[in-house]
Protein backbone atom coordinates (compact mmCIF):
# COMPACT_ATOMS: atom_id res chain seq x y z
CA UNK A 1 0.00 0.00 0.00
CA UNK A 2 1.42 3.40 -0.94
CA UNK A 3 1.46 6.11 1.69
CA UNK A 4 0.93 9.83 1.57
CA UNK A 5 3.82 10.08 4.07
CA UNK A 6 6.78 10.40 1.73
CA UNK A 7 10.48 10.88 2.30
CA UNK A 8 11.32 14.20 4.01
CA UNK A 9 7.63 14.87 4.65
CA UNK A 10 6.67 16.08 8.10
CA UNK A 11 4.40 13.86 10.21
CA UNK A 12 3.03 15.47 13.37
CA UNK A 13 2.50 13.03 16.23
CA UNK A 14 0.86 13.62 19.60
CA UNK A 15 2.25 11.02 22.01
CA UNK A 16 0.07 10.56 25.11
CA UNK A 17 2.12 8.44 27.52
CA UNK A 18 2.45 8.82 31.28
CA UNK A 19 5.74 6.90 31.53
CA UNK A 20 8.46 9.41 30.61
CA UNK A 21 11.10 6.74 29.97
CA UNK A 22 8.87 4.83 27.55
CA UNK A 23 7.94 8.08 25.85
CA UNK A 24 11.62 8.83 25.28
CA UNK A 25 12.13 5.39 23.75
CA UNK A 26 9.20 5.80 21.35
CA UNK A 27 10.36 9.30 20.40
CA UNK A 28 13.86 8.07 19.68
CA UNK A 29 12.49 5.27 17.49
CA UNK A 30 10.51 7.67 15.35
CA UNK A 31 13.20 10.33 15.11
CA UNK A 32 15.71 7.76 13.86
CA UNK A 33 13.46 6.93 10.91
CA UNK A 34 15.12 8.25 7.78
CA UNK A 35 12.07 8.04 5.55
CA UNK A 36 9.86 10.47 7.44
CA UNK A 37 10.56 13.50 9.59
CA UNK A 38 8.49 13.16 12.77
CA UNK A 39 7.51 16.16 14.87
CA UNK A 40 6.52 14.74 18.26
CA UNK A 41 4.60 16.41 21.07
CA UNK A 42 4.49 14.51 24.34
CA UNK A 43 1.72 14.76 26.96
CA UNK A 44 1.45 12.62 30.09
CA UNK A 45 -2.27 13.07 30.76
CA UNK A 46 -5.40 12.93 28.62
CA UNK A 47 -6.66 16.30 29.86
CA UNK A 48 -3.34 17.86 28.90
CA UNK A 49 -3.61 16.34 25.43
CA UNK A 50 -7.17 17.61 25.00
CA UNK A 51 -6.18 21.12 26.13
CA UNK A 52 -3.25 21.17 23.72
CA UNK A 53 -5.42 19.98 20.81
CA UNK A 54 -7.75 22.95 21.24
CA UNK A 55 -5.18 25.16 19.52
CA UNK A 56 -3.03 22.63 17.65
CA UNK A 57 -3.47 19.86 15.13
CA UNK A 58 -1.64 16.64 14.41
CA UNK A 59 -1.61 13.89 11.81
CA UNK A 60 -1.98 11.08 14.36
CA UNK A 61 -2.27 10.38 18.09
CA UNK A 62 -0.27 7.57 19.71
CA UNK A 63 -2.08 6.75 22.94
CA UNK A 64 -1.26 4.73 26.06
CA UNK A 65 -4.36 3.01 27.43
CA UNK A 66 -3.36 3.49 31.08
CA UNK A 67 -3.15 7.18 32.00
CA UNK A 68 -3.39 8.93 35.37
CA UNK A 69 -6.71 10.54 34.45
CA UNK A 70 -8.17 7.99 32.01
CA UNK A 71 -8.01 4.23 31.69
CA UNK A 72 -9.04 1.84 28.92
CA UNK A 73 -11.10 2.44 25.81
CA UNK A 74 -12.76 5.53 27.30
CA UNK A 75 -9.61 7.46 26.32
CA UNK A 76 -10.05 6.40 22.70
CA UNK A 77 -13.75 7.24 22.79
CA UNK A 78 -13.08 10.71 24.21
CA UNK A 79 -10.49 11.52 21.55
CA UNK A 80 -12.50 10.10 18.64
CA UNK A 81 -15.65 11.88 19.76
CA UNK A 82 -13.97 15.27 19.92
CA UNK A 83 -11.41 14.81 17.15
CA UNK A 84 -12.95 12.21 14.87
CA UNK A 85 -10.74 13.13 11.91
CA UNK A 86 -7.48 12.37 13.75
CA UNK A 87 -6.48 8.67 13.70
CA UNK A 88 -5.48 7.01 16.95
CA UNK A 89 -2.94 4.21 17.45
CA UNK A 90 -3.06 2.56 20.86
CA UNK A 91 0.05 1.24 22.61
CA UNK A 92 -0.62 -0.98 25.60
CA UNK A 93 1.24 -3.27 27.94
CA UNK A 94 -1.67 -5.72 27.84
CA UNK A 95 -1.51 -8.58 25.36
CA UNK A 96 -5.23 -9.29 25.33
CA UNK A 97 -7.19 -9.94 22.11
CA UNK A 98 -10.50 -8.89 23.69
CA UNK A 99 -9.07 -5.54 24.77
CA UNK A 100 -7.48 -5.09 21.35
CA UNK A 101 -10.77 -5.81 19.56
CA UNK A 102 -12.72 -3.54 21.91
CA UNK A 103 -10.20 -0.75 21.32
CA UNK A 104 -10.47 -1.01 17.54
CA UNK A 105 -14.27 -1.12 17.72
CA UNK A 106 -14.20 2.05 19.81
CA UNK A 107 -12.37 3.83 17.03
CA UNK A 108 -8.64 3.15 17.23
CA UNK A 109 -6.97 2.41 13.91
CA UNK A 110 -4.48 -0.02 15.44
CA UNK A 111 -3.53 -1.72 18.72
CA UNK A 112 0.13 -2.39 19.53
CA UNK A 113 1.52 -4.38 22.44
CA UNK A 114 4.51 -2.50 23.80
CA UNK A 115 6.70 -5.56 24.36
CA UNK A 116 6.11 -6.72 20.78
CA UNK A 117 6.60 -3.31 19.18
CA UNK A 118 9.73 -2.41 17.25
CA UNK A 119 10.66 0.90 15.58
CA UNK A 120 9.59 -0.48 12.20
CA UNK A 121 6.30 -1.83 13.59
CA UNK A 122 5.49 1.55 15.16
CA UNK A 123 6.32 3.44 11.97
CA UNK A 124 4.25 1.04 9.85
CA UNK A 125 1.28 1.33 12.24
CA UNK A 126 1.38 5.13 11.97
CA UNK A 127 1.81 4.90 8.21
CA UNK A 128 -1.14 2.51 7.69
CA UNK A 129 -3.43 4.22 10.22
CA UNK A 130 -3.16 7.59 8.50
CA UNK A 131 -3.99 5.97 5.17
CA UNK A 132 -6.95 3.99 6.54
CA UNK A 133 -8.25 7.11 8.23
CA UNK A 134 -8.14 9.01 4.94
CA UNK A 135 -10.14 6.27 3.25
CA UNK A 136 -12.70 6.27 6.07
CA UNK A 137 -13.06 10.05 5.91
CA UNK A 138 -13.52 9.98 2.17
CA UNK A 139 -16.08 7.19 2.36
CA UNK A 140 -17.85 9.05 5.15
CA UNK A 141 -18.00 12.13 2.94
CA UNK A 142 -19.35 10.10 0.01
CA UNK A 143 -21.99 8.64 2.32
CA UNK A 144 -23.39 12.09 3.00
CA UNK A 145 -22.39 14.27 0.07
CA UNK A 146 -22.62 14.07 -3.69
CA UNK A 147 -19.13 13.52 -5.11
CA UNK A 148 -19.71 15.83 -8.07
CA UNK A 149 -21.55 18.87 -6.74
CA UNK A 150 -20.22 18.56 -3.17
CA UNK A 151 -23.71 19.19 -1.78
CA UNK A 152 -25.67 16.81 0.51
CA UNK A 153 -26.94 13.55 -0.98
CA UNK A 154 -30.22 11.73 -0.42
CA UNK A 155 -29.18 10.24 2.92
CA UNK A 156 -28.20 13.63 4.33
CA UNK A 157 -31.33 15.23 2.95
CA UNK A 158 -33.59 12.80 4.80
CA UNK A 159 -31.68 13.51 8.00
CA UNK A 160 -32.14 17.25 7.48
CA UNK A 161 -35.89 16.86 6.92
CA UNK A 162 -36.19 14.69 10.02
CA UNK A 163 -34.32 17.26 12.13
CA UNK A 164 -36.53 20.04 10.79
CA UNK A 165 -39.70 18.15 11.70
CA UNK A 166 -38.44 17.47 15.22
CA UNK A 167 -37.62 21.15 15.66
CA UNK A 168 -40.95 22.47 14.40
CA UNK A 169 -42.95 19.98 16.49
CA UNK A 170 -41.02 20.75 19.67
CA UNK A 171 -41.04 24.52 19.16
CA UNK A 172 -44.58 24.74 17.72
CA UNK A 173 -43.17 26.86 14.90
CA UNK A 174 -43.79 26.91 11.17
CA UNK A 175 -43.13 23.63 9.39
CA UNK A 176 -40.82 22.81 6.49
CA UNK A 177 -41.52 22.46 2.79
CA UNK A 178 -39.81 20.01 0.45
CA UNK A 179 -39.26 20.75 -3.24
CA UNK A 180 -38.35 18.02 -5.70
CA UNK A 181 -36.65 19.58 -8.74
CA UNK A 182 -36.05 17.51 -11.87
CA UNK A 183 -34.01 18.62 -14.88
CA UNK A 184 -35.48 17.83 -18.27
CA UNK A 185 -33.36 16.41 -21.07
CA UNK A 186 -30.20 16.00 -19.01
CA UNK A 187 -29.43 12.60 -20.54
CA UNK A 188 -29.51 14.23 -23.97
CA UNK A 189 -26.86 16.70 -22.81
CA UNK A 190 -24.57 13.83 -21.81
CA UNK A 191 -25.26 12.08 -25.10
CA UNK A 192 -24.67 15.11 -27.29
CA UNK A 193 -21.84 16.91 -25.49
CA UNK A 194 -20.30 14.31 -23.21
CA UNK A 195 -20.23 13.74 -19.47
CA UNK A 196 -17.77 16.56 -18.81
CA UNK A 197 -20.26 19.16 -20.06
CA UNK A 198 -23.06 17.38 -18.20
CA UNK A 199 -21.07 17.49 -14.97
CA UNK A 200 -20.39 21.21 -15.36
CA UNK A 201 -24.10 21.78 -15.92
CA UNK A 202 -25.02 19.96 -12.72
CA UNK A 203 -22.44 21.91 -10.72
CA UNK A 204 -23.73 25.21 -12.08
CA UNK A 205 -27.38 24.27 -11.44
CA UNK A 206 -26.54 23.36 -7.84
CA UNK A 207 -24.73 26.68 -7.37
CA UNK A 208 -27.64 28.70 -8.76
CA UNK A 209 -30.22 26.90 -6.61
CA UNK A 210 -28.16 27.42 -3.45
CA UNK A 211 -27.99 31.14 -4.19
CA UNK A 212 -31.80 31.29 -4.19
CA UNK A 213 -32.44 29.80 -0.73
CA UNK A 214 -31.74 30.85 2.83
CA UNK A 215 -28.71 29.95 4.91
CA UNK A 216 -30.73 27.52 7.04
CA UNK A 217 -32.25 25.76 4.03
CA UNK A 218 -30.80 22.61 2.43
CA UNK A 219 -30.13 21.79 -1.21
CA UNK A 220 -29.26 18.18 -2.09
CA UNK A 221 -28.62 16.14 -5.19
CA UNK A 222 -30.82 13.05 -4.84
CA UNK A 223 -30.49 11.53 -8.30
CA UNK A 224 -28.65 11.86 -11.59
CA UNK A 225 -30.71 14.85 -12.70
CA UNK A 226 -32.74 15.43 -9.53
CA UNK A 227 -32.32 17.94 -6.72
CA UNK A 228 -34.28 18.30 -3.48
CA UNK A 229 -34.72 21.43 -1.41
CA UNK A 230 -35.70 21.74 2.23
CA UNK A 231 -37.14 25.14 3.12
CA UNK A 232 -37.25 25.80 6.85
CA UNK A 233 -39.96 27.64 8.82
CA UNK A 234 -42.36 28.13 5.91
CA UNK A 235 -45.34 30.29 6.97
CA UNK A 236 -47.49 29.75 3.86
CA UNK A 237 -47.64 28.67 0.23
CA UNK A 238 -46.77 32.14 -1.05
CA UNK A 239 -43.35 32.08 0.60
CA UNK A 240 -42.57 28.82 -1.22
CA UNK A 241 -43.73 30.32 -4.50
CA UNK A 242 -41.39 33.30 -4.01
CA UNK A 243 -38.41 30.96 -3.61
CA UNK A 244 -39.50 28.90 -6.62
CA UNK A 245 -39.79 32.06 -8.74
CA UNK A 246 -36.20 32.98 -7.81
CA UNK A 247 -35.02 29.52 -8.84
CA UNK A 248 -36.92 29.62 -12.13
CA UNK A 249 -35.51 33.04 -12.95
CA UNK A 250 -31.97 31.96 -12.09
CA UNK A 251 -32.18 28.75 -14.12
CA UNK A 252 -33.76 30.54 -17.11
CA UNK A 253 -30.40 32.10 -17.97
CA UNK A 254 -28.43 29.85 -20.36
CA UNK A 255 -25.50 27.86 -19.00
CA UNK A 256 -22.46 28.29 -21.21
CA UNK A 257 -19.36 26.16 -21.66
CA UNK A 258 -17.09 27.41 -24.40
CA UNK A 259 -19.13 27.50 -27.59
CA UNK A 260 -21.95 25.49 -26.01
CA UNK A 261 -24.98 27.28 -24.57
CA UNK A 262 -27.59 25.22 -22.75
CA UNK A 263 -31.10 26.16 -21.64
CA UNK A 264 -32.45 24.36 -18.60
CA UNK A 265 -36.03 23.17 -18.24
CA UNK A 266 -37.32 21.84 -14.93
CA UNK A 267 -40.25 20.25 -13.18
CA UNK A 268 -40.89 20.92 -9.50
CA UNK A 269 -43.08 19.14 -7.00
CA UNK A 270 -43.77 20.58 -3.55
CA UNK A 271 -45.02 19.09 -0.30
CA UNK A 272 -45.66 21.22 2.77
CA UNK A 273 -45.99 20.21 6.40
CA UNK A 274 -48.50 19.06 7.58
CA UNK A 275 -50.84 18.58 4.59
CA UNK A 276 -48.07 17.19 2.40
CA UNK A 277 -46.84 14.81 5.10
CA UNK A 278 -45.96 14.68 8.77
CA UNK A 279 -42.88 12.45 8.39
CA UNK A 280 -39.67 12.88 6.43
CA UNK A 281 -40.56 9.91 4.22
CA UNK A 282 -43.99 11.26 3.33
CA UNK A 283 -42.78 14.79 2.69
CA UNK A 284 -40.06 13.62 0.31
CA UNK A 285 -42.26 10.96 -1.27
CA UNK A 286 -45.16 13.30 -1.83
CA UNK A 287 -42.98 16.03 -3.34
CA UNK A 288 -41.76 13.39 -5.77
CA UNK A 289 -45.32 12.32 -6.51
CA UNK A 290 -46.23 15.92 -7.25
CA UNK A 291 -43.32 16.30 -9.69
CA UNK A 292 -44.27 13.04 -11.40
CA UNK A 293 -47.84 14.27 -11.80
CA UNK A 294 -46.57 16.99 -14.14
CA UNK A 295 -45.53 14.35 -16.64
CA UNK A 296 -43.01 14.63 -19.46
CA UNK A 297 -44.61 17.53 -21.34
CA UNK A 298 -45.24 20.12 -18.62
CA UNK A 299 -41.87 21.87 -18.35
CA UNK A 300 -40.92 24.73 -16.03
CA UNK A 301 -44.07 24.04 -14.05
CA UNK A 302 -44.71 23.52 -10.35
CA UNK A 303 -47.18 21.18 -8.69
CA UNK A 304 -48.08 21.24 -4.99
CA UNK A 305 -49.02 17.93 -3.42
CA UNK A 306 -52.67 17.62 -2.48
CA UNK A 307 -54.95 14.97 -1.06
CA UNK A 308 -55.94 13.78 -4.54
CA UNK A 309 -52.46 12.48 -5.37
CA UNK A 310 -52.82 8.99 -4.06
CA UNK A 311 -52.43 6.90 -7.20
CA UNK A 312 -49.02 5.55 -6.32
CA UNK A 313 -50.01 4.94 -2.72
CA UNK A 314 -53.03 2.96 -3.92
CA UNK A 315 -50.85 0.97 -6.28
CA UNK A 316 -48.51 0.12 -3.41
CA UNK A 317 -51.43 -1.14 -1.38
CA UNK A 318 -52.55 -3.27 -4.29
CA UNK A 319 -49.07 -4.72 -4.73
CA UNK A 320 -48.98 -5.56 -1.04
CA UNK A 321 -52.27 -7.41 -1.33
CA UNK A 322 -51.37 -9.29 -4.53
CA UNK A 323 -47.89 -10.28 -3.37
CA UNK A 324 -49.37 -12.58 -0.74
CA UNK A 325 -50.44 -15.03 -3.45
CA UNK A 326 -47.74 -14.36 -6.08
CA UNK A 327 -45.52 -17.29 -5.07
CA UNK A 328 -48.41 -19.74 -4.96
CA UNK A 329 -49.60 -18.54 -8.37
CA UNK A 330 -46.09 -18.96 -9.86
CA UNK A 331 -45.83 -15.30 -10.84
CA UNK A 332 -42.21 -14.98 -9.71
CA UNK A 333 -39.27 -15.86 -11.94
CA UNK A 334 -35.51 -15.46 -11.76
CA UNK A 335 -33.10 -13.73 -14.11
CA UNK A 336 -29.36 -14.30 -13.97
CA UNK A 337 -26.72 -11.63 -14.53
CA UNK A 338 -23.23 -12.95 -15.31
CA UNK A 339 -20.17 -11.94 -13.30
CA UNK A 340 -17.03 -12.11 -15.42
CA UNK A 341 -13.31 -12.38 -14.86
CA UNK A 342 -11.76 -8.95 -15.42
CA UNK A 343 -8.83 -10.31 -17.42
CA UNK A 344 -10.32 -13.12 -19.49
CA UNK A 345 -13.98 -11.98 -19.54
CA UNK A 346 -14.92 -15.60 -18.84
CA UNK A 347 -18.13 -16.13 -16.86
CA UNK A 348 -17.27 -17.03 -13.26
CA UNK A 349 -20.61 -16.64 -11.55
CA UNK A 350 -24.22 -15.52 -11.86
CA UNK A 351 -26.24 -13.27 -9.59
CA UNK A 352 -29.83 -14.47 -9.13
CA UNK A 353 -32.32 -11.61 -9.44
CA UNK A 354 -36.02 -11.91 -8.53
CA UNK A 355 -38.67 -10.64 -10.96
CA UNK A 356 -42.47 -10.48 -10.72
CA UNK A 357 -44.86 -10.82 -13.64
CA UNK A 358 -48.16 -9.52 -12.25
CA UNK A 359 -51.19 -11.06 -13.99
CA UNK A 360 -52.70 -7.65 -14.86
CA UNK A 361 -49.98 -5.07 -14.20
CA UNK A 362 -47.26 -6.95 -16.08
CA UNK A 363 -43.66 -6.75 -14.96
CA UNK A 364 -43.36 -4.94 -11.64
CA UNK A 365 -40.04 -3.36 -10.68
CA UNK A 366 -38.21 -5.01 -7.76
CA UNK A 367 -37.87 -1.51 -6.32
CA UNK A 368 -41.64 -1.55 -5.86
CA UNK A 369 -42.17 -4.97 -4.33
CA UNK A 370 -39.01 -6.12 -2.49
CA UNK A 371 -39.60 -3.73 0.41
CA UNK A 372 -43.22 -4.87 0.58
CA UNK A 373 -42.10 -8.50 0.87
CA UNK A 374 -39.66 -7.48 3.58
CA UNK A 375 -42.26 -5.61 5.61
CA UNK A 376 -44.82 -8.41 5.37
CA UNK A 377 -42.28 -11.09 6.30
CA UNK A 378 -43.04 -13.05 3.11
CA UNK A 379 -39.43 -12.48 2.03
CA UNK A 380 -38.42 -15.52 4.14
CA UNK A 381 -40.59 -17.92 2.13
CA UNK A 382 -39.85 -16.21 -1.19
CA UNK A 383 -36.13 -16.14 -0.35
CA UNK A 384 -36.15 -19.89 0.26
CA UNK A 385 -37.79 -20.36 -3.15
CA UNK A 386 -35.14 -18.18 -4.82
CA UNK A 387 -32.38 -20.19 -3.18
CA UNK A 388 -33.89 -23.54 -4.16
CA UNK A 389 -34.69 -22.52 -7.74
CA UNK A 390 -31.33 -20.90 -8.46
CA UNK A 391 -29.35 -23.74 -6.81
CA UNK A 392 -31.26 -26.25 -8.88
CA UNK A 393 -30.31 -24.25 -11.95
CA UNK A 394 -26.68 -24.05 -10.83
CA UNK A 395 -26.59 -27.82 -10.37
CA UNK A 396 -27.75 -28.26 -13.95
CA UNK A 397 -25.02 -25.98 -15.24
CA UNK A 398 -22.34 -27.63 -13.11
CA UNK A 399 -23.33 -31.08 -14.32
CA UNK A 400 -22.57 -30.04 -17.87
CA UNK A 401 -19.31 -28.20 -17.15
CA UNK A 402 -16.39 -29.43 -15.09
CA UNK A 403 -14.94 -26.03 -14.16
CA UNK A 404 -16.28 -24.18 -11.13
CA UNK A 405 -19.24 -21.85 -11.35
CA UNK A 406 -20.61 -19.79 -8.48
CA UNK A 407 -23.98 -18.33 -7.57
CA UNK A 408 -24.65 -15.05 -5.78
CA UNK A 409 -27.98 -14.71 -3.95
CA UNK A 410 -29.29 -11.62 -2.17
CA UNK A 411 -30.74 -12.05 1.30
CA UNK A 412 -32.69 -9.70 3.52
CA UNK A 413 -32.41 -8.85 7.23
CA UNK A 414 -35.45 -10.98 8.02
CA UNK A 415 -33.90 -14.05 6.44
CA UNK A 416 -30.73 -13.71 8.50
CA UNK A 417 -32.80 -13.18 11.63
CA UNK A 418 -34.61 -16.47 10.93
CA UNK A 419 -32.89 -19.12 13.09
CA UNK A 420 -33.72 -21.82 10.53
CA UNK A 421 -32.12 -19.98 7.60
CA UNK A 422 -28.70 -21.64 7.92
CA UNK A 423 -30.38 -25.05 7.99
CA UNK A 424 -32.41 -24.11 4.91
CA UNK A 425 -29.20 -23.21 3.09
CA UNK A 426 -27.47 -26.40 4.21
CA UNK A 427 -30.41 -28.60 3.13
CA UNK A 428 -30.57 -26.87 -0.26
CA UNK A 429 -26.85 -27.30 -0.90
CA UNK A 430 -27.01 -30.97 0.07
CA UNK A 431 -30.15 -31.50 -2.00
CA UNK A 432 -28.42 -30.34 -5.19
CA UNK A 433 -24.90 -31.52 -4.19
CA UNK A 434 -23.43 -28.03 -4.50
CA UNK A 435 -20.18 -27.20 -2.68
CA UNK A 436 -20.81 -24.50 -0.05
CA UNK A 437 -17.97 -22.42 -1.48
CA UNK A 438 -19.91 -22.04 -4.74
CA UNK A 439 -22.66 -20.08 -2.97
CA UNK A 440 -22.13 -16.44 -2.11
CA UNK A 441 -24.71 -14.61 -0.03
CA UNK A 442 -24.96 -10.91 -0.80
CA UNK A 443 -25.66 -8.58 2.09
CA UNK A 444 -25.84 -4.80 2.39
CA UNK A 445 -24.54 -2.37 4.98
CA UNK A 446 -28.17 -1.65 5.86
CA UNK A 447 -28.55 -5.33 6.73
CA UNK A 448 -25.40 -5.30 8.88
CA UNK A 449 -26.66 -2.26 10.76
CA UNK A 450 -29.78 -4.25 11.67
CA UNK A 451 -27.84 -7.30 12.83
CA UNK A 452 -29.06 -8.94 16.01
CA UNK A 453 -27.77 -11.70 18.24
CA UNK A 454 -29.80 -14.19 16.19
CA UNK A 455 -28.45 -12.98 12.86
CA UNK A 456 -24.86 -13.09 14.17
CA UNK A 457 -25.44 -16.73 15.10
CA UNK A 458 -26.74 -17.44 11.59
CA UNK A 459 -23.66 -15.73 10.13
CA UNK A 460 -21.44 -18.10 12.09
CA UNK A 461 -23.40 -21.19 11.08
CA UNK A 462 -23.19 -20.27 7.41
CA UNK A 463 -19.48 -19.44 7.67
CA UNK A 464 -18.86 -22.80 9.32
CA UNK A 465 -20.63 -24.45 6.39
CA UNK A 466 -18.18 -22.75 4.02
CA UNK A 467 -20.70 -20.35 2.45
CA UNK A 468 -19.13 -17.08 1.29
CA UNK A 469 -20.41 -13.56 2.01
CA UNK A 470 -20.19 -10.45 -0.14
CA UNK A 471 -20.97 -6.89 0.89
CA UNK A 472 -23.16 -5.37 -1.79
CA UNK A 473 -23.28 -1.67 -2.73
CA UNK A 474 -19.99 -0.98 -0.94
CA UNK A 475 -19.20 2.75 -0.99
CA UNK A 476 -22.79 3.81 -0.27
CA UNK A 477 -24.58 4.20 3.04
CA UNK A 478 -22.16 4.60 5.93
CA UNK A 479 -19.43 2.33 4.49
CA UNK A 480 -17.95 1.70 7.93
CA UNK A 481 -14.78 -0.31 7.65
CA UNK A 482 -15.44 -1.90 11.03
CA UNK A 483 -17.98 -4.15 9.31
CA UNK A 484 -15.03 -5.84 7.61
CA UNK A 485 -13.73 -6.67 11.09
CA UNK A 486 -17.02 -7.67 12.71
CA UNK A 487 -18.41 -9.82 9.89
CA UNK A 488 -17.01 -12.69 7.79
CA UNK A 489 -16.91 -10.79 4.50
CA UNK A 490 -15.16 -12.52 1.57
CA UNK A 491 -16.05 -10.16 -1.27
CA UNK A 492 -16.65 -6.44 -1.70
CA UNK A 493 -18.98 -5.30 -4.47
CA UNK A 494 -18.05 -1.72 -5.36
CA UNK A 495 -21.25 0.21 -5.95
CA UNK A 496 -22.20 1.49 -9.38
CA UNK A 497 -22.27 5.08 -8.06
CA UNK A 498 -18.49 4.91 -7.62
CA UNK A 499 -17.94 3.10 -10.92
CA UNK A 500 -19.97 5.79 -12.70
CA UNK A 501 -17.45 8.34 -11.41
CA UNK A 502 -14.46 6.65 -13.06
CA UNK A 503 -14.41 9.43 -15.63
CA UNK A 504 -13.25 11.76 -12.84
CA UNK A 505 -9.91 11.89 -11.03
CA UNK A 506 -11.61 11.60 -7.65
CA UNK A 507 -13.61 8.58 -8.75
CA UNK A 508 -10.47 6.86 -9.98
CA UNK A 509 -8.61 7.66 -6.76
CA UNK A 510 -11.38 6.28 -4.54
CA UNK A 511 -11.61 3.12 -6.64
CA UNK A 512 -7.84 2.57 -6.47
CA UNK A 513 -7.94 3.01 -2.69
CA UNK A 514 -10.77 0.48 -2.36
CA UNK A 515 -8.94 -2.02 -4.55
CA UNK A 516 -5.68 -1.57 -2.62
CA UNK A 517 -7.48 -1.93 0.71
CA UNK A 518 -9.26 -5.07 -0.49
CA UNK A 519 -5.99 -6.60 -1.63
CA UNK A 520 -4.40 -5.95 1.76
CA UNK A 521 -7.42 -7.53 3.47
CA UNK A 522 -7.36 -10.45 1.01
CA UNK A 523 -10.90 -9.69 -0.14
CA UNK A 524 -12.18 -10.47 -3.60
CA UNK A 525 -13.63 -7.46 -5.46
CA UNK A 526 -16.57 -7.27 -7.85
CA UNK A 527 -17.20 -3.96 -9.61
CA UNK A 528 -20.91 -3.41 -10.31
CA UNK A 529 -22.63 -1.32 -12.94
CA UNK A 530 -20.05 -1.54 -15.75
CA UNK A 531 -21.62 0.18 -18.72
CA UNK A 532 -18.65 1.59 -20.67
CA UNK A 533 -15.43 0.13 -22.05
CA UNK A 534 -13.25 2.70 -20.26
CA UNK A 535 -14.62 1.49 -16.94
CA UNK A 536 -13.77 -2.10 -17.79
CA UNK A 537 -10.28 -1.12 -18.98
CA UNK A 538 -9.53 0.94 -15.86
CA UNK A 539 -10.63 -1.84 -13.51
CA UNK A 540 -8.64 -4.46 -15.40
CA UNK A 541 -5.51 -2.28 -15.30
CA UNK A 542 -5.92 -1.86 -11.54
CA UNK A 543 -6.34 -5.59 -10.86
CA UNK A 544 -10.02 -5.71 -10.01
CA UNK A 545 -10.99 -9.38 -9.80
CA UNK A 546 -14.48 -9.53 -11.27
CA UNK A 547 -16.93 -7.25 -13.09
CA UNK A 548 -20.67 -7.13 -13.62
CA UNK A 549 -22.90 -4.84 -15.64
CA UNK A 550 -24.82 -4.15 -18.82
CA UNK A 551 -21.57 -3.71 -20.76
CA UNK A 552 -21.21 -7.49 -20.54
CA UNK A 553 -24.81 -8.59 -20.21
CA UNK A 554 -28.14 -7.53 -18.80
CA UNK A 555 -29.93 -9.99 -16.47
CA UNK A 556 -31.01 -12.89 -18.67
CA UNK A 557 -33.21 -15.97 -18.55
CA UNK A 558 -31.90 -19.35 -17.42
CA UNK A 559 -32.00 -20.52 -21.05
CA UNK A 560 -29.82 -17.64 -22.21
CA UNK A 561 -27.57 -18.12 -19.20
CA UNK A 562 -27.06 -21.74 -20.25
CA UNK A 563 -25.67 -20.51 -23.57
CA UNK A 564 -23.08 -18.50 -21.67
CA UNK A 565 -22.26 -21.57 -19.56
CA UNK A 566 -21.83 -23.66 -22.70
CA UNK A 567 -19.46 -21.08 -24.14
CA UNK A 568 -17.68 -19.24 -21.33
CA UNK A 569 -15.89 -17.07 -23.90
CA UNK A 570 -19.08 -15.75 -25.50
CA UNK A 571 -18.98 -12.54 -23.44
CA UNK A 572 -15.36 -11.99 -24.43
CA UNK A 573 -16.43 -12.31 -28.07
CA UNK A 574 -19.32 -9.94 -27.41
CA UNK A 575 -17.00 -7.31 -25.90
CA UNK A 576 -14.51 -7.69 -28.74
CA UNK A 577 -17.32 -7.18 -31.23
CA UNK A 578 -18.47 -4.05 -29.40
CA UNK A 579 -14.97 -2.62 -29.50
CA UNK A 580 -14.55 -3.55 -33.17
CA UNK A 581 -17.84 -1.84 -34.08
CA UNK A 582 -16.87 1.22 -32.03
CA UNK A 583 -13.48 1.43 -33.74
CA UNK A 584 -15.10 0.97 -37.10
CA UNK A 585 -17.65 3.71 -36.42
CA UNK A 586 -14.90 6.07 -35.31
CA UNK A 587 -12.84 5.34 -38.43
CA UNK A 588 -15.85 5.88 -40.68
CA UNK A 589 -16.71 9.23 -39.07
CA UNK A 590 -13.14 10.43 -39.58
Amino acid sequence: MSSSIKTDQLCRVLLVEDDASEALIFESWLKKNKRVEYQITHKQRLDGALLWLENQTVDIIVLDLTLPDSIGTSSVQTLRTKYKNIPVVVMSGQKDENIALSTVKTGAQDYLVKDDTTPEVLHRAIFNSIERNKIEQRLSFLAKFDHLTQIPNRNSFFEAVESSLIACKSENGFGPAVIQLELDGFKNVNGMYGHEVGDKLLIEVASRIIACVGDVDTVARVGGDEFALLLQNVPDKNSVIKTIDKIKKSLSAPISDGNISLNIATRMGVSMFPDGGTTSTLLVQNADYAACELGENLLNQVRFYDAGMRIKQQRQERLKRDLSSALENEEFFILYQPIVDSSTKAVKAFEALLRWNHPTLGLVSPLEFIDVLELSGDIVEVGAWILDTSCKQLKGWMSEKSDALCLAVNVSPKQLQDKSFAKTVQNTLEKYEIPAGCLEIEITEHLLMQSTHDSMAVFKELTDLGVRFSMDDFGTGYSQLRYLIDFPIDTLKIDRSIISALDTTKGQTITKMLLAMSKELKLQVVAEGIEESYQSDFLKENNCDLMQGFYFSKPISSADAKKLVDDRNSIKKHVELLETNKTGATTTSV
